[in-house]
């Protein structure tokens, strides 16, 4: 029996959720995606558990989406081959994914992500969505949608780096190290490789001394600061822009969708090339 994509540990006052995709970088895939969907309502149900920590087997956090060309339609709308469903499908489609990324945001009690390796795309979404980051020294941090043809799945980035650094980041799609990641607030704390459970996990445990109510409600005031700010309605917004890229790439600029014509062509490892040599050219 195959091992699950998603591990589920209960350590004291702690729900350990370990993604377990490591020889694919943790990508998401539907069913990494449907495993971790469990593992958070199962942390949700278990009420002593104070803090989450959101964790990954092997050398790398997350790289991203599953592009190997598997059924990933809960994922990615990607835009160059299938018949497209109903707009209103589509949108039921794009609010079932926006929802996923804002239930981590909003989880009811804190949330700690422990990085290390490579955490882009929707890694990196992931990560972003939990309260508290702490990252390796070697870790890497990007999102290369906008190079993808794609849009960010995630609204958080002008709270978290302000609007400058948000769009330098986004335009180019280039990955940056645990340091400027810190530097611009996507993380907490940077640490040595060989520190780096010891320390998300003494954090979690510090954490988890306090009442479980006090955390919830802290946590709930504090986003709902961002709440009165526009996050919720960026959230929605999200999955409009989604549909309307998706039509956009189908019906008025389908070169727009070269990764995935490449990748549909000659190859998931040509495309990574192409995107890769296009990244280096970034500042």
């Amino acid at each position: 029996m195959a091992e699950p994509f998603v591990l589920y540990e209960r350590r004291g006052s702690l729900a350990l959720i370990t993604l377990n995709r490591p020889d694919a970088g943790n990508a998401l895939n539907n069913a990494l995606a449907q495993e971790l969907d469990a593992a958070l309502r199962r942390a949700e149900q278990e009420i002593d558990a104070k803090v989450l920590v959101l964790r990954a087997r092997g050398p790398d956090f997350c790289v991203g989406l599953d592009l190997s060309g598997e059924k990933v339609d809960e994922l990615a709308q990607l835009p160059t081959s299938g018949t497209l469903p109903s707009m209103d499908k589509l949108l039921d489609r794009e609010r079932r994914r926006a929802r996923r990324w804002e239930y981590l945001y909003n989880f009811p009690r804190p949330t700690v992500a422990q990085v290390q390796g490579r955490c882009l795309g929707l890694g990196l979404t992931l990560a972003m969505c939990c309260d508290v980051c702490f990252a390796s020294e070697d870790a890497t941090f990007g999102d290369p949608s906008v190079a993808l043809g794609l849009l960010p799945t995630n609204p958080l980035w002008t709270y978290f780096c302000g609007i400058k650094k948000a769009k330098d980041l986004l335009y180019t799609g280039r990955t940056i190290g645990a340091r400027e990641a810190l530097s611009v607030g996507i993380v907490t704390s940077v640490v040595p490789p060989t520190r780096l459970e010891a320390e998300a996990t003494r954090y979690a445990e510090s954490v988890a001394l306090s009442p479980g109510d006090g955390l919830a409600w802290v946590k709930e005031s504090l986003n709902l600061t961002l709440e009165a700010r526009g996050v919720g309605a960026a959230w929605r917004l999200l999955s409009e822009m989604q549909v309307t890229q998706t039509l956009q790439l189908r019906a008025v600029a389908p070169e727009d969708g070269w990764f995935f014509a490449t990748r549909n062509a000659r190859g998931l490892a040509a495309a990574q090339k192409e995107l890769a040599d296009l990244l280096s050219g970034a500042p």
